[in-house]
């Protein structure tokens, strides 16, 4: 497969997820009747269509960018391939289990703590394999901060299994949230290409307006409607703002939000390395923060994978021709 066709290959799974996120964990849970007619109904099975699709479009990209990169090193390094390949595996088949037998994560949900514990070990590598390449510092900090937060949460989901205290497993999963927010709202500064000019800053600087207008507004309008759809879309609990740590949570994820898409667009309205992290930031927010669902943690092994290598590729483009990758 060449690296135009992955690149038309992620912007799908990017439209997948943003579909899933719309249609399924919101339009279908919060404002779809149990029994629903018509163009209600389309619209459900039109969301479960992209809540399968997801998981397989998902996995199959996991396991070609993988392969790929066993093969031609375009993320991983060559002192690294037989470890990647061999949780890369495990985290294939548990999750191709996952999406294609849905039916055994309802029934053991031990499942889900190997899917994210080897989903952890994958996004280790990634962050070890960005800081191994060359590049600017400030594009691995922003990878290194969305994948800590994945292996945060993986710890927390042990340690809680493990029965490893009450308070620790608790902690630990909202220093995770903590540090994914964190990584949305410095995005811009971290992830976005340089340099920021013209209508391309301007576009993003637009869209960021819009989503602070957006967000402020609903909170202050519709906080209930706020409130089910950061819950059911993003796992976020958006608390009462009855207290200051309250209001400054609520503070972190509007910022979050922003974040993203400014450097969303920023990223997108780019070529080839760029538009490749912009992809990657659509599947990490669409997966939503602190993920369980297969399809879910797929999106942000993709994207985690994405911004890897639209943050090594623009260096590495210059050094060797452009190998088959993401």
């Amino acid at each position: 497969m060449t690296t135009a066709r992955r690149f038309n290959l992620t912007a799908v799974l990017a439209v997948v997820a943003v579909a899933d996120l719309v249609l399924h964990r919101l339009i279908e849970r919060l404002f779809l009747p149990q029994q629903p007619t018509g163009l209600a109904r389309l619209a459900g099975e039109a969301g479960r269509f992209a809540f399968h699709l997801g998981g397989v479009l998902g996995l199959v990209l996991v396991a070609l960018t993988l392969y790929s990169n066993m093969r031609q090193g375009d993320i991983f390094p060559r002192s690294m391939r037989f470890a990647v390949a061999i949780v890369g595996l495990f985290f294939v088949v548990t999750a191709g289990t996952a999406v294609l037998a849905l039916h055994v994560i309802e029934r053991h949900s031990a499942m889900v703590h190997l899917i994210k514990t080897s989903h952890a070990f994958l996004a280790l590598f990634i962050v070890m394999a960005t800081w191994r390449a060359p590049g600017p510092v400030r594009a691995k900090a922003g990878v290194t901060l969305f994948a800590l937060a994945a292996m945060l949460h993986a710890v927390a989901l042990f340690c809680d299994q493990m029965t490893w205290g009450r308070l620790f497993p608790t902690e630990l999963a909202r220093t995770a949230e903590i540090c994914a927010l964190a990584a949305g709202a410095l995005s811009p500064l971290l992830l976005a290409p340089d340099p920021i000019s013209g209508k391309r800053g301007l576009a993003g600087a637009a869209v960021g307006v819009v989503t602070l207008g957006l967000l402020l507004a609903g909170l202050l309008v519709r906080f209930d409607l706020v409130q089910m759809l950061a819950l059911y879309g993003f796992r976020l609990d958006i608390p009462q703002l009855a207290t200051p740590g309250a209001v400054t949570y609520v503070a972190m994820v509007i910022a979050s939000f922003v974040g993203l898409s400014i450097s969303i667009v920023w990223n997108l309205a780019e070529g080839g390395g760029a538009r490749l992290v912009g992809y990657g930031l659509l599947l990490v927010g669409a997966a939503g923060y602190l993920t369980v669902a297969p399809n879910q943690i797929l999106f942000a092994t993709c994207g985690l994978l994405a911004l890897a290598a639209g943050t090594i590729r623009p260096v590495t483009d210059t050094m060797a021709p452009p190998a088959a990758g993401l």
